[in-house]
């Protein structure tokens, strides 16, 4: 065939942030590898500053889902992948990470069954460049406010880009899906970017 399309789908699970193995995702024409590593920086910020911490008669499942939550947040994970296009060579290199900048305050009616008045949270950001034989036509970056217009509230003004996002490179475009919701709730949309093999950059609903 002229030209050779193929799909590959990522879904970047996260590690706490004591492990740094490395994963490769391999088939025939390529090898993608997502690198999971500490977040660097400052690492001393707490989301759980002068904040109740939960209280005993929480239930264990409970307190799991606020330890990995927490857990994430010194964690950024990273894969790069060089494939052909028909004639063209293209390499994209992509990184999901925690900007730790405090500024999502969840109010307490979202979070009471963890026996907090409120949760200060982080978001979260991904970069991504993609390179068209050797000249980078795209250096962007996606975060909440990107899909701001696809938002209704109150996930618009207390949610976050969660860490889970599913990379697909199809024969014309990267696309890039995400859940943007409330952290430590179920309350969510799924949005999606699309990165064109020209560079043109669009969004979508998901769900």
């Amino acid at each position: 065939m002229k030209y050779i399309f193929y799909l590959l789908a990522i879904k970047i699970t996260f590690l706490s942030c004591n492990n740094n193995e490395q994963s490769p995702v391999s088939n025939n024409q390529d090898t993608v590898t997502i690198s999971r590593h500490d977040q660097t920086g400052d690492t001393t910020v707490s989301p759980l500053k002068n904040q109740p911490v939960v209280g005993e008669m929480d239930t264990d499942e409970l307190n799991d889902i606020l330890t990995d939550y927490v857990s994430r947040y010194r964690s950024d994970f990273s894969f790069d992948s060089t494939f052909k296009s028909g004639k063209d060579t293209f390499e994209i290199r992509f990184r999901h990470y925690c900007l730790m900048d405090s500024a999502i305050v969840v109010p307490g009616r979202y979070v009471e069954m963890y026996h907090l008045d409120s949760f200060l949270t982080h978001n979260f950001e991904s970069s991504l460049i993609l390179v068209k034989n050797q000249d980078t036509i795209v250096r962007e970056k996606f975060g909440k406010a990107r899909f701001k217009s696809l938002l209704e509230s109150p996930v618009r003004e207390y949610g976050v880009l969660q860490p889970r996002p599913y990379i697909y490179l199809l024969k014309d475009a990267v696309e890039i899906n995400y859940s943007i919701s409330i952290p430590l709730t179920d309350l969510g949309k799924g949005v999606t970017g699309i990165v064109g093999f020209d560079g043109g950059i669009s969004i979508k609903d998901r769900f």
